[in-house]
């Protein structure tokens, strides 16, 4: 006899019977936590931030905010009422946010609050650029083995942009060390 009866059966879920679903876990996206902290523990120190910084770098969450505080009166900011602006889910997102803005940045001055911004949002924009350039390596070997020889090229220019770009941020964080 063959020694498929040592293994016990297991069961199939049938199909109508509804599953479970687990509660969906995502990492925190640190960098855009430490960012929103900052802007809004004092959200009119980054007014001109707020209205020219690139939404393409920062998460959905952080892009809201951004668009949302351009349209505030910063000077007459009040957390309380700009909360309220947001879904339940989102507000409690902002809540969480709000105080980690007093408890991160607790005696900072208004100077050191703008360096912090500035290295923060220059570590998104790497952030960013790193995983654009690793799918642009991809591409390139995709291209290269179709032989899509004006596909290369367009691909060789944009990794290009992209280096200058990331050499542009290392280099101004070198001159500020």
């Amino acid at each position: 006899p063959d020694e498929l009866s040592i293994y016990q059966a297991v069961p199939v879920p049938e199909k109508n019977k509804p599953i479970s679903v687990a509660a969906k876990l995502e990492a925190p996206d640190m960098l855009n936590e430490a960012l929103l902290s900052l802007v809004i523990k004092r959200p009119v120190l980054f007014k001109e931030s707020i209205v020219s910084a690139n939404h393409q770098f920062l998460n959905p969450l952080a892009a809201q905010v951004f668009v949302e505080l351009a349209k505030e009166d910063l000077d007459q900011f009040s957390f309380g009422n700009f909360a309220k602006k947001f879904d339940s889910e989102k507000s409690f997102d902002m809540e969480f946010i709000y105080l980690k803005s007093q408890a991160l940045w607790d005696g900072f001055e208004d100077e050191e609050l703008k360096t912090e911004f500035t290295g923060i949002f220059n570590k998104l924009k790497q952030k960013t650029i790193h995983s654009r350039l690793a799918d642009i390596g991809y591409e390139m070997r995709a291209a290269e083995a179709a032989g899509d020889k004006t596909k290369i090229a367009d691909l060789a220019t944009k990794f290009n942009k992209l280096t200058d770009e990331l050499a542009g941020i290392h280099n101004y964080q070198i001159s500020k060390s």
